[in-house]
């Protein structure tokens, strides 16, 4: 069953990166922190060489060396170097680029919020491409417009130095919002295209090294799991080392050979999602049949959890999530399939009947 509490929370990085350094540079706190160095490069002996603001060049030697330096991380290219490591790194063909909606002002001349339902995400789905919405504290909203980078409506159709093709391309595809955007031309001209990329690896351990998070495993971000599958890399690692009673290398190489499975699974689901999202909101059948999901979900809430509660309000690695997924929709169909041909089988009884009683 979805509880009120089930909510996917948006935090900027910025933010993020502030409180963890704000709790590991308490007194109590064994982690040091060093600021202005570069890694220039680490072997899988543990060594490693840094370059500071100065620079100064200088090597370190370290137990284990655990990178989670995100996607195009240092950490990974050197073990991709010394190593038998398969990597891959696949850019989707849809970039985005980060806009505006300003809050607005209410009767009692407050700030509140410009679009309805405001806990909730905001998508405006064309087929190929979408415009969503998130909520921020200031009663904002970050919009942002997914769309091909080249070809038919894509990024590349679009003039940003004019701010009246801008203007146009808004006013064709998203006419309900752009009144909502007073500051799309500027945003759309000062923010870059960014792009989507999926990247996978495996092994995640090469001898005294390793990598986690995006580092191992970056994802698109259309399934919102993308800091979670991050932080529960944290845990897991973490969980592993106290079942290996601090023995690191073993207990990352346990850890690796449970969690790859679970991120690629995750990866292609992102991947996926966006379907859904672009497409299939559109649709009333997709719309009915989530209806169906939580309805089923709340009625048989031990025995059945969709895709979407697996992946995002439970623990179940996400390719068990997949696996136990696919085998419900095929006994939901298969239920669905009886029942029709139970209804088919009746009413030709009934018509049956009916002819003969005509008869008799």
């Amino acid at each position: 069953m979805l509880h009120q509490d089930d909510a996917l929370w948006s935090v900027g990085r910025q933010t993020l990166n502030s409180q963890v350094l704000q709790i590991i540079s308490t007194e109590k706190s064994n982690v040091s922190i060093f600021y202005g160095y570069t890694l220039l490069q680490a072997d899988n002996t543990g060594k490693c060489t840094f370059i500071n603001s100065k620079g100064v060049k200088s090597d370190y030697v370290f137990d284990f060396i655990v990178g989670a330096d995100g996607a195009f991380s240092q950490i990974r290219e050197n073990m991709l170097r010394q190593g038998r490591i398969n990597f891959s790194r696949t850019f989707v063909s849809h970039g985005y680029k980060e806009l505006t909606i300003p809050p607005i002002t209410d009767s009692s001349g407050n700030f509140t919020y410009a679009l309805p339902n405001h806990e909730g995400l905001h998508i405006w789905p064309r087929g190929k491409f979408m415009l969503i919405a998130l909520p921020n504290p200031d009663k904002s909203f970050t919009a942002t417009l997914f769309a091909p980078m080249t070809g038919t409506d894509g990024f590349d159709t679009i003039d940003s130095t004019d701010g009246s093709e801008i203007n146009s391309y808004f006013r064709r595809h998203f006419p309900d919002v752009i009144c909502m955007m007073p500051t799309l031309v500027s945003d759309f001209q000062s923010n870059p295209v960014g792009s989507l990329l999926t990247l996978k690896t495996s092994p995640w351990v090469l001898n005294h090294m390793m990598v986690i998070g995006d580092a191992a495993h970056a994802v698109v971000p259309f399934y919102g799991q993308g800091m979670n599958a991050a932080f529960e890399d944290a845990l897991l690692l973490y969980r592993s080392i106290v079942q290996h009673k601090g023995n690191i290398h073993q207990a990352a190489v346990a850890f690796q050979s449970k969690r790859i499975p679970a991120t690629n699974a995750l990866a292609d689901l992102c991947v996926e999602h966006y379907e859904d999202m672009a497409h299939n909101t559109a649709s009333t059948a997709y719309i009915i049949q989530k209806k169906m999901e939580i309805l089923l979900q709340s009625l048989f809430p031990s025995v059945f959890k969709s895709l979407y509660s697996m992946v995002s309000f439970s623990d179940i690695p996400y390719h068990v999530a997949v696996e136990r997924s696919e085998k419900q929709n095929l006994f939901i169909r298969r239920f669905l399939y009886s029942q029709l041909l139970a209804m088919g089988i009746t009413s030709l009884s009934l018509a049956y009947l009916s002819l003969r009683w005509k008869k008799t």
